[in-house]
């Protein structure tokens, strides 16, 4: 909590110190990230966000070209040599959009 006030070389009470974060927090919010399109996503992308490995990526990338887009993550079950416990572990950054 400290660390900002640290890095300033500024002194503050933690009354100061939650007033400043409860400012900055309502004024620049986070943005939540965006989901990964797994219709639209390469393999480097599926390999670093859905944590694949290369040939699950290609595996899926092969899928898609072949069938076409998937409307729903449980679509990708079907697809031989992914192991979907890795989509299920990451489905609130995944989305067939």
């Amino acid at each position: 909590r400290y660390i900002v006030l640290e890095t300033l070389d500024t002194a503050g009470t933690e009354q100061e110190f939650e007033t400043v974060f409860q400012y900055l927090s309502t004024q620049f919010p986070a943005e939540a990230q965006k989901a990964l399109n797994l219709n639209t996503a390469t393999a480097i992308e599926l390999e670093s966000v859905a944590g694949l490995l290369r040939k699950e990526a290609a595996a899926l990338i092969a899928h898609r070209g072949k069938n076409g887009p998937c409307k729903k993550l449980e679509d990708l079950k079907k697809i031989a040599g992914l192991d979907y416990k890795k989509i299920e572990a990451r489905k609130e950054r995944l989305a067939c959009m």
